[in-house]
């Protein structure tokens, strides 16, 4: 199978390196932020404080995910929900410059009990990086985070995926499996993918589940507005993608955010 090459020019480039570079920085010091008793709603604030701050902003708001909620989710409007005094904590941030978005994540074992599962996600990540080049077919991918994470005795969770991202769009079309999937795509030079391994216990499930609460939403593109009589409704819709296009966005307070 053949694979194309893109270019990006070196504008491109710049704009993704200090994407990454932001991203790097920050997700640094928000580990330092994931304590016992901490608010979750104000490591939203101070991590998307940060990122403005650095000369970027936020392609998503900011991910804080405790024990068996695997992620996605934010603070609502008054959260008063803080970290317990032992769990996993999963932190999931995105930078965009100029639309061009780099997207990290760290978990932060606040028992000191599961060093095992946080370095053995973390050798699967970088055996994937350690293969990825032009030519390199997806299923290779999850052939390699999946052997990395069951020779430590653990489970990959096999509905949740890495991705492709383009500008103004997180996930741009193409999953990047943690498991051995048949995926056909070849990565070619100028893509840009996010590898997001997950494991999970050995006695624990290979799949998440959806829950009913809802804190991140986003705008489909090409999506007709809906057919309404409320202006107010149509120019909220206008706003809201005009401000995100398809990038996601939460409640904060009465307004969206982060912008």
């Amino acid at each position: 199978m053949k694979f194309r090459s893109i270019s990006l020019t070196s504008r491109e480039s710049e704009c993704y390196k200090k994407a990454g570079r932001i991203a790097s920085t920050v997700r640094k010091k928000v580990e330092r932020l994931v304590q016992p008793g901490e608010r979750i709603i104000s490591i939203c604030d101070e991590a998307e404080g940060m990122i403005r701050k650095s000369g970027g902003s936020s392609a998503f708001p900011l991910n804080v995910s405790v024990n068996d909620l695997a992620a996605h989710y934010t603070s609502p409007p008054g959260d008063e929900t803080v970290l317990p005094e032992e769990g996993l904590v999963k932190i999931d941030l995105g930078v965009s410059v100029d639309g061009y978005i780099m997207d990290t994540a760290t978990t932060v074992d606040l028992s000191h009990k599961e060093s095992m599962m946080v370095e053995t996600t973390e050798k699967a990540l970088m055996a994937a990086i350690s293969i990825i080049k032009a030519g390199i077919g997806l299923s290779e991918i999850g052939k390699v985070v999946n052997n990395a994470i069951t020779r430590a005795g653990l489970k990959p969770i096999s509905n949740l995926s890495g991705h492709s991202m383009a500008r103004n769009a997180l996930h741009s079309g193409i999953s990047v499996p943690n498991v051995p999937v048949h995926a056909q795509h070849i990565m070619s030079e100028g893509e840009v993918y996010a590898i997001e391994p997950f494991a999970t216990k050995a006695d624990g499930k290979r799949f998440v589940k959806e829950t009913k609460s809802v804190f991140i939403y986003s705008c489909k593109g090409g999506t007709p507005a809906p057919r309404t009589s409320d202006v107010s409704e149509r120019e909220l819709l206008n706003e809201l993608e005009k401000s995100f296009d398809r990038l996601p966005f939460a409640i904060v307070g009465s307004l969206t955010g982060p912008i």
